[in-house]
């Protein structure tokens, strides 16, 4: 069997469980972020909220959920926000795994000077690290990396504009960048962007081209890439070395790749002899696929409904 058609696939959604979905949307709404899509579940008992930027200049403006790149989606299981013991693992407190959600603005002092104004917590300003980045929490504490697109903060910046924020990539640590450059590369299809080598660690961004993102595009004004972060000697450890968020306690969940036919794709897995979570034909959801990357994180694998019908809802 030959690969499948990686130029038609897309870094779908990113997906985090929150306890308190109105206060999580209302956070994600302030940084530009607006409601693409719900999918409510009341017979299992939670609910799925997909963000995204859709602005005239956003990549993705207008299109079906599934033909997208750069989602946020929450997951909201019932009750949680009325339960004060209810904490996600936001993977950076106790045990590490999922590190952040990064987002590319246009103007970086203003996104910031207007998050203090509404009172946000900050793990890490402008002042107190890089002069192109600040992190911030969100409001069950994942970590929100605020990167200039430019690479720099124009101190001259006084107005925030959403319509140049981009949901730009996903940070996850990785064991040994070896084996996991290569199975996103060969399982996946991604292309490596660009590697930033720091003090005792190694950036690798990954992700899809699609009709709008050629190769000349900068690094910080692409949609939905993944950021493979090696913490370097990590790959001489014994065992498992990170949380992928889906063993208690539960945060992070999942990556979702949208393919252009999900029966081919979970043909060409199986070749390629993948740790399945859950198979097509297996569990109540017979149109989603999950597979696991070398550290266990969950991909899961959904069709884009532009190119093919899907099999069911997704």
């Amino acid at each position: 069997m030959t690969a499948p058609d990686f130029s038609q696939w897309k870094m779908n959604h990113t997906m985090i469980r929150v306890k308190d979905p109105a206060e999580s949307i209302a956070f994600y709404n302030r940084l530009g972020l607006v409601l693409i899509d719900i999918l409510l579940q009341p017979s299992a008992k939670f609910d799925l909220y997909f963000l995204g930027y859709d602005y005239p200049t956003s990549d993705s403006a207008g299109k079906d959920r599934s033909d997208r790149q750069g989602l946020l989606e929450l997951t909201h299981n019932y009750g949680t926000e009325h339960d004060d013991s209810y904490h996600v693992s936001t993977g950076n407190d106790g045990l590490l795994g999922f590190e952040h959600l990064g987002i590319s603005v246009g103007n970086l002092r203003a996104v910031c000077k207007t998050l203090d104004e509404l009172g946000a917590t900050w793990h890490e300003k402008i002042e107190m690290g890089s002069p192109n980045r600040a992190i911030c929490k969100d409001s069950d504490g994942y970590y929100v990396e605020i990167v200039s697109e430019s690479r720099n903060a124009d101190s001259e910046e006084t107005a925030m504009n959403i319509e140049t924020h981009v949901l730009n990539h996903t940070g996850l640590r990785v064991k040994n960048p070896k084996t996991s450059l290569s199975w996103y590369r060969e399982v996946l299809g991604m292309t490596v962007f660009e590697e930033v080598k720091g003090d005792g660690f190694t950036h690798y961004f990954m992700g899809y081209n699609d009709d709008t993102q050629e190769d000349s595009r900068s690094l910080f004004s692409r949609e939905g890439m993944v950021k493979l972060v090696w913490i370097h000697r990590s790959e001489n450890k014994e065992g498992k070395v990170y949380h992928n968020g889906n063993i208690e306690p539960q945060g992070f969940g999942h990556l979702a790749v949208a393919v252009d036919d999900i029966e081919v794709a979970c043909e060409f897995f199986q070749q390629r002899k993948v740790t399945w979570k859950k198979r097509l034909t297996q569990g109540r959801m017979k149109s989603i696929a999950f597979i696991q990357d070398p550290d266990d994180y969950w991909i899961e694998i959904i069709q884009n409904a532009r190119i093919k019908v899907p099999l069911g809802i997704q």
